[in-house]
């Protein structure tokens, strides 16, 4: 059967994706954890209010990474990252739970933390990772390349 990872209070996680992308302004490329039991696609768990969620990552039109956070469907909340993405080049984008509050790195420094209330962090739910992308235009012509994705959880 399916293995589900749950965000616990005073336990530590640690995710990471490497990808790059030719238009960091035209594409919605994200990544993160969902609820273990969603049935949606997996870029309607940031463009809807349907999931319990944390990802991170590009939304269209921002070239600057937004985490997004959302408990028992109480509708996701969106924060700017203080680091933009460069077109073309390969960035790592890293969600970091210290077992109370969220980080979002990108290329190793810290890019935000999580400022919403601690009741906005799905934690004892279970999830499951996810990748999602959307070309923001529909036109097609979207470049998005995937090097890896890797997560950690305390025990």
């Amino acid at each position: 059967g399916a293995k589900s990872l749950q965000l616990v209070s005073g336990k530590k996680m640690f995710m990471e994706m490497r990808f790059q992308t030719d238009d960091v302004t035209d594409n919605a490329v994200q990544f993160g954890l969902s609820a273990l039991t969603a049935t949606t696609n997996p870029e309607d768990l940031w463009t809807t209010t349907a999931a319990d969620v944390v990802a991170f990552g590009l939304l269209d039109g921002l070239a600057t990474p937004q985490m997004l956070a959302d408990k028992s469907n109480s509708g996701s909340t969106a924060e700017a990252g203080t680091l933009s993405v460069v077109a073309s080049e390969w960035t790592t984008l890293g969600i970091y739970f210290d077992g109370s509050a969220l980080f979002g790195f990108v290329n190793g420094n810290q890019a935000l933390k999580w400022s919403q209330a601690s009741t906005t962090i799905p934690t004892a739910v279970a999830l499951a990772p996810f990748v999602g992308h959307i070309n923001g235009n529909g036109a097609g012509g979207a470049v998005v390349l995937i090097d890896y994705v890797r997560w950690a959880f305390q025990r």
